[in-house]
C-alpha cells in the first residue's frame, strides 16, 4: 500500500511539472529599460488622454502582467555591468565579465545559452534586435567571443547556430560575400526589408535594405512608412517558428539603451510604447495557447538614471510635452532636447549605466517560479528548468 502511495505521489509530481512546462517561451530585452522608463511612459500617455489616467500611469501592455518583480544586473568583476555581460547572463545563467560574449569571466570556456540548449532539443528559434545582428545582446544569445568588439567573429557563429530567424538591422564588420557565402555553404535565405518574405521551414537571415543604416533601425519617433518595425519582426518570428514541438524566441528592443544615453526622454519614451507593441504580439499568441506559452519581459541594465522630476521644476511635471517633440536628440540637437526634459520634468543622473535592479514581467505556465527577487542569472535558469533543457 506504501509502494502505491508513492508511485502516486510520484506520478502527481511528473504531471505538475508538465503542466508547468511550456512549449512556447518568448524573452523580451528593454536594454537600458529601468522602471523609470516604463513609469515616465506610462506616466507621459496618461497625461496627454482625458481618462482617468490623467493624472497618474496608463498601462502598457505588460504591465499588468500577474507577476512583477526586480533583478540585479551586475557582472562577475563590476557592479554596473555592460550589455555583454548582460546579455551572457541572461542568455546562459552565468556572470562573466564586461565586454565578454558567451564565455566565462576569464574566457577559459564556452557558456551555452538557452538558445543554444533549446536548439538541441529539437524546438526552433529566433532571435530578434532593433540594432545590429552583432550588437552585444543579440550576439550573447548565439556567439562565443573574449570581446563584443570582435564582430566579424561574432558573425561567423551565425551560420554555426543553425537558429531559424535571425533578424535585426544587419551586420557591421563582415566580409563581401558572408551572405553568399551563408546561403550557399550553410542553407540560410538573407532577405531584406519590412516587407520581406520567406517560407515555413527556411532557415532566415532577416535585415534591412541596403541603403538604411545596417547599426540599427531608425527610432520610432523618426520612423517612416516601410522601414522594419520590432512588432512585425515578432509577429513574423511567430509565424515562422510556430510548431508542434515548441520555440523559444529572444527579442530585444536596442535602442531605448540608446535614446536613454542620449538622454532623450521622449526618444525613450516611443521607444517603450514600440517595445509594448511588440510584447503585445506575443500576448496575442498566448490568449490563443495560454496553457503552452511563457512570456518574460526584462531589461539587460539601467541606462542614464532617469528621474521623473527634478530639481529647477519643484513637484511640477508636465511629461505631455515629451509627445510634441517631433524627432530625436541626434536630428534635434542636444538644446531643444534638454528644453524639452527640463519643461516635461524629467531629470537624468548619467549617460552611462548605473546598477539600479530592473523590472522583471511574466506570464504564463510557469510565470510564478518568478514571483520572488531576482538575479540576472535566475532568469534563464528558471526558463531553462521549465523548459526542461
Amino acid at each position: 500500500m506504501k509502494k502505491i502511495t508513492l508511485l502516486i505521489l510520484a506520478a502527481l509530481l511528473v504531471l505538475n511539472v508538465a503542466a508547468k512546462s511550456p512549449k512556447y517561451v518568448f524573452l523580451f530585452i528593454g536594454d537600458g529599460m529601468g522602471s523609470a522608463h516604463v513609469e515616465m511612459t506610462r506616466a507621459a500617455l496618461a497625461a496627454t488622454t482625458k481618462s482617468k489616467f490623467r493624472v497618474g500611469f496608463a498601462p502598457l501592455s505588460f504591465t499588468d502582467f500577474p507577476v512583477q518583480t526586480t533583478a540585479k544586473t551586475h557582472s562577475s568583476t563590476r557592479l554596473i555591468t555592460d550589455s555583454a555581460a548582460a546579455g551572457t547572463a541572461l542568455a546562459s545563467g552565468e556572470k562573466t565579465s564586461p565586454g565578454t560574449i558567451g564565455m566565462d569571466t576569464h574566457h577559459t570556456k564556452n557558456l551555452p545559452t538557452i538558445a543554444e540548449s533549446a536548439k538541441k532539443k529539437g524546438r526552433k528559434i529566433a532571435i530578434l534586435s532593433t540594432v545590429s545582428l552583432d550588437h552585444a545582446t543579440p550576439a550573447a544569445f548565439y556567439a562565443h567571443e573574449k570581446s563584443r568588439n570582435q564582430l566579424a567573429e561574432i558573425a561567423s557563429w551565425i551560420p554555426k547556430s543553425n537558429f531559424d530567424l535571425l533578424a535585426g538591422s544587419g551586420l557591421l564588420e563582415i566580409s563581401p560575400n558572408y551572405y553568399d557565402s551563408i546561403a550557399q555553404h550553410h542553407n540560410y535565405l538573407v532577405v531584406r526589408g519590412e516587407d520581406a518574405k520567406f517560407e515555413k521551414d527556411e532557415k532566415v537571415v532577416w535585415i534591412q535594405n541596403k541603403k538604411e543604416n545596417i547599426s540599427s533601425l531608425p527610432y520610432a519617433i523618426n520612423r517612416k512608412e516601410g522601414d522594419m518595425t520590432l512588432p512585425n519582426m515578432v509577429e513574423k518570428a511567430i509565424d515562422h517558428v510556430f510548431n508542434k514541438d515548441g520555440f523559444f524566441m529572444m527579442a530585444e528592443a536596442g535602442m531605448i539603451d540608446w535614446a536613454a544615453h542620449g538622454n532623450d526622454a521622449a526618444t525613450i519614451a516611443m521607444e517603450v510604447i514600440d517595445f509594448s507593441n511588440a510584447v503585445a504580439k506575443a500576448i496575442e499568441f498566448y490568449q490563443e495557447h495560454p496553457e503552452e506559452t511563457l512570456i518574460v519581459v526584462t531589461a539587460d541594465h539601467e541606462t542614464g538614471g532617469l528621474t521623473i522630476g527634478r530639481g529647477d521644476r519643484g513637484y511640477d511635471t508636465n511629461l505631455e510635452l515629451l509627445f510634441n517633440q517631433t524627432a530625436s536628440k541626434d536630428v534635434l540637437g542636444s538644446k531643444k532636447i534638454l528644453k524639452i526634459n527640463k519643461n516635461a520634468g524629467v531629470g537624468f543622473t548619467s549617460g552611462s549605466h548605473t546598477a539600479i535592479p530592473v523590472p522583471v514581467y511574466a506570464i504564463g505556465q510557469g510565470s510564478e517560479e518568478f514571483a520572488k527577487p531576482l538575479d540576472n542569472t535566475d532568469i534563464p535558469n528558471i526558463i531553462q528548468e521549465l523548459m526542461g533543457l
